[in-house]
């Protein structure tokens, strides 16, 4: 039996007084830069949250959070105590509310979900005793602990670490249950195949709830202890070039995101735009069947800013 999990990674990586950068935080044109020592401060927050709640080893955790550091540290905050920690997204504008909490209720009630975590402003006008979560714990409730990581369970490395949700377009989420083992494999294995180094900086705006967004935007390079940057799905969406724009600030090596992005991308800039991206090693079209039209679009109209045409890559990510 294995044991060694993610969080097992993580703590006998990191120290906890490590103000090395965890990531870069960018939110409607401000950024905020949090350390390790900050991430895993908050997370023991929320893990202390989830005790004070009756969460335990092996209790199904959902997180309903958008962009916000608040989401990767309830995430990191349920593999700490062994809970099983799964995202789902959001309402969006485009969906009707009441169908929503539906099928969500009904998700909910399937998985046996004992907490749920989110904004209060999302449960607006619902009422608690109308879901099946034992407990509906707001972000804005969860306040600063003493530090207590040498108590917390880190589980086993065949044990479930967490649920990976389908995104209900033809019905109800499907959940996988992926382990700790099997995670790590994969994130070790496909680390060597890109030959991620200490000296990597990862650019992501994938969401969370998006498994792609999930494994390379946040699991990977916190048990590899390399720093990203994150930005808001919806503000990319709005203003694709934020990408390269970030790549540049940042100095940012690789990024993944679905073909249609290089395509939005390419019809948001500008005749007159400008990019330094030669810092850029590997940018993965993933997620989508990967066009080779597309790529020598994107090669096409950004070769001449510095990007190797060998940093153009694909990859099956499901």
């Amino acid at each position: 039996m294995s044991h060694e999990t993610i969080t097992k990674r993580v703590i006998d990586s990191w120290a906890i007084d490590d103000d090395t950068v965890f990531c870069h935080f960018l939110d409607q044109g401000s950024v905020r830069s949090f350390s390790r020592r900050e991430f895993l401060l908050r997370a023991n927050s929320f893990a202390q949250a989830y005790s004070q709640h009756g969460v335990k080893p092996g209790h199904i955790v959902i997180i309903l959070l958008g962009h916000h550091f608040d989401a990767y540290c309830s995430f990191a905050a349920a593999l700490l105590i062994g809970a099983i920690p799964s995202f789902l997204p959001l309402p969006s504008a485009k969906q009707d509310p009441e169908i929503y909490w539906e099928t969500h209720t009904k998700l909910l009630r399937r998985i046996d979900a004992r907490a749920l975590v989110t904004h209060k402003a999302s449960m607006e006008g619902r009422q608690i005793s109308n879901f099946p979560a034992t407990a509906v714990i707001h972000i804005e409730d969860v306040l600063p602990q003493e530090m207590t990581v040498g108590a917390l369970a880190v589980g086993e490395g065949d044990k479930i670490a967490f649920l990976q949700h389908s995104s209900g377009t033809t019905g109800l989420n499907k959940g996988v249950a992926l382990s700790h083992r099997t995670v790590l494999k994969n994130i070790d294995t496909y680390a060597r195949m890109i030959d991620l180094q200490a000296t990597d900086k990862i650019i992501s705006w994938l969401p969370l709830y998006h498994d792609m967004g999930l494994i390379t935007g946040f699991i990977m390079p916190m048990v590899h202890g390399i720093p990203f940057v994150s930005m808001d799905p919806f503000e990319w969406v709005m203003r694709p070039t934020l990408l390269l724009e970030t790549l540049e600030s940042y100095q940012g090596t690789i990024a993944w995101m679905p073909n249609f992005a290089f395509h939005h991308i390419v019809n948001a800039a500008m005749p007159d735009d400008q990019w330094d991206l030669s810092s850029v090693r590997a940018l993965i079209n993933c997620s989508e069947p990967c066009k080779p039209q597309t790529m020598e679009e994107f090669n096409k109209r950004f070769s001449s800013m510095g990007l190797a045409r060998t940093a153009l890559q694909s990859c099956y990510a499901m």
